[in-house]
Protein backbone atom coordinates (compact mmCIF):
# COMPACT_ATOMS: atom_id res chain seq x y z
CA UNK A 1 0.00 0.00 0.00
CA UNK A 2 2.84 2.40 0.96
CA UNK A 3 4.61 1.77 -2.41
CA UNK A 4 1.46 2.22 -4.62
CA UNK A 5 1.30 5.85 -2.36
CA UNK A 6 4.62 6.65 -3.60
CA UNK A 7 4.11 5.74 -7.12
CA UNK A 8 1.28 8.08 -7.20
CA UNK A 9 3.20 10.80 -5.27
CA UNK A 10 5.84 10.41 -8.32
CA UNK A 11 3.79 10.63 -11.03
CA UNK A 12 2.11 14.11 -9.41
CA UNK A 13 5.77 15.59 -9.20
CA UNK A 14 6.87 14.29 -12.60
CA UNK A 15 3.34 15.62 -13.81
CA UNK A 16 4.29 18.94 -12.03
CA UNK A 17 7.92 19.12 -13.23
CA UNK A 18 6.99 18.31 -16.98
CA UNK A 19 4.27 21.50 -16.55
CA UNK A 20 7.28 23.96 -15.58
CA UNK A 21 9.23 23.01 -18.66
CA UNK A 22 6.92 23.54 -20.83
CA UNK A 23 7.83 26.29 -23.40
CA UNK A 24 5.36 29.45 -23.59
CA UNK A 25 3.88 30.03 -26.82
CA UNK A 26 4.39 25.88 -27.82
CA UNK A 27 1.01 23.75 -28.58
CA UNK A 28 1.98 21.62 -25.81
CA UNK A 29 1.60 24.38 -23.64
CA UNK A 30 -1.72 25.70 -24.43
CA UNK A 31 -3.21 22.54 -24.12
CA UNK A 32 -1.91 21.58 -20.67
CA UNK A 33 -2.96 24.96 -19.17
CA UNK A 34 -6.43 23.71 -20.39
CA UNK A 35 -6.27 20.68 -18.62
CA UNK A 36 -4.54 22.52 -15.63
CA UNK A 37 -7.03 24.66 -14.61
CA UNK A 38 -9.88 22.41 -14.26
CA UNK A 39 -9.45 20.74 -10.89
CA UNK A 40 -10.34 17.07 -10.53
CA UNK A 41 -13.33 16.95 -8.03
CA UNK A 42 -11.97 13.48 -7.03
CA UNK A 43 -8.10 13.89 -6.20
CA UNK A 44 -5.63 11.06 -7.59
CA UNK A 45 -4.65 9.42 -4.35
CA UNK A 46 -8.44 9.00 -3.26
CA UNK A 47 -8.95 7.35 -7.04
CA UNK A 48 -6.02 5.12 -6.25
CA UNK A 49 -7.68 4.24 -2.61
CA UNK A 50 -10.74 3.54 -4.45
CA UNK A 51 -9.69 1.34 -7.27
CA UNK A 52 -7.90 -0.65 -4.35
CA UNK A 53 -10.87 -1.33 -2.77
CA UNK A 54 -12.26 -2.38 -5.92
CA UNK A 55 -9.62 -4.81 -7.33
CA UNK A 56 -9.52 -6.03 -3.54
CA UNK A 57 -13.99 -6.48 -3.59
CA UNK A 58 -14.07 -7.70 -6.78
CA UNK A 59 -11.16 -10.62 -6.38
CA UNK A 60 -8.54 -9.37 -9.08
CA UNK A 61 -5.70 -10.55 -8.27
CA UNK A 62 -2.61 -7.89 -9.28
CA UNK A 63 -0.11 -9.47 -6.71
CA UNK A 64 2.05 -10.30 -10.19
CA UNK A 65 1.03 -6.94 -11.79
CA UNK A 66 2.70 -2.86 -11.01
CA UNK A 67 0.79 0.45 -11.53
CA UNK A 68 2.52 1.58 -14.96
CA UNK A 69 0.15 4.46 -15.34
CA UNK A 70 -2.39 6.71 -13.81
CA UNK A 71 -4.04 9.43 -16.04
CA UNK A 72 -6.90 11.84 -16.13
CA UNK A 73 -9.06 11.56 -19.57
CA UNK A 74 -12.41 11.89 -20.70
CA UNK A 75 -13.97 8.68 -21.43
CA UNK A 76 -16.52 8.08 -23.61
CA UNK A 77 -17.15 8.20 -27.97
CA UNK A 78 -14.18 10.12 -29.75
CA UNK A 79 -17.15 11.51 -31.96
CA UNK A 80 -19.20 13.56 -29.18
CA UNK A 81 -17.72 16.69 -27.80
CA UNK A 82 -15.55 16.67 -24.67
CA UNK A 83 -18.35 17.84 -22.68
CA UNK A 84 -20.32 14.63 -23.02
CA UNK A 85 -17.70 12.70 -22.15
CA UNK A 86 -17.36 11.30 -18.17
CA UNK A 87 -14.18 12.39 -16.84
CA UNK A 88 -12.10 10.13 -14.28
CA UNK A 89 -9.01 8.77 -14.04
CA UNK A 90 -7.78 5.82 -15.55
CA UNK A 91 -5.52 3.05 -13.86
CA UNK A 92 -3.18 0.38 -15.84
CA UNK A 93 -1.61 -2.25 -13.84
CA UNK A 94 1.21 -4.43 -16.29
CA UNK A 95 1.94 -8.03 -15.43
CA UNK A 96 5.63 -8.86 -14.90
CA UNK A 97 6.19 -11.22 -17.34
CA UNK A 98 5.29 -8.16 -19.87
CA UNK A 99 2.75 -10.03 -22.56
CA UNK A 100 0.74 -8.22 -24.64
CA UNK A 101 -2.93 -7.81 -23.48
CA UNK A 102 -2.07 -9.26 -19.93
CA UNK A 103 -3.49 -5.83 -17.88
CA UNK A 104 -5.68 -4.71 -15.33
CA UNK A 105 -7.19 -1.62 -16.16
CA UNK A 106 -9.75 0.97 -13.64
CA UNK A 107 -11.71 3.48 -14.82
CA UNK A 108 -13.01 5.68 -11.44
CA UNK A 109 -15.10 8.40 -12.48
CA UNK A 110 -15.29 11.88 -10.42
CA UNK A 111 -18.05 10.32 -8.60
CA UNK A 112 -16.54 7.06 -7.28
CA UNK A 113 -17.60 4.91 -9.33
CA UNK A 114 -15.13 1.98 -10.79
CA UNK A 115 -15.24 0.23 -13.55
CA UNK A 116 -12.89 -2.85 -14.99
CA UNK A 117 -12.06 -1.58 -18.56
CA UNK A 118 -11.18 -5.02 -21.17
CA UNK A 119 -7.87 -5.12 -21.87
CA UNK A 120 -7.06 -6.79 -25.66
Amino acid sequence: MKNTFRVAALIVLFAAANLAQAQPGSSVDASRKAVATHRPKLPLQDALKLAEAFVSTNHIDISHYWLYRAVFILRGDPAKPDKDKTPGWHFWWVNDDGAQGNYVEIFVSMDGRCMRLPSM
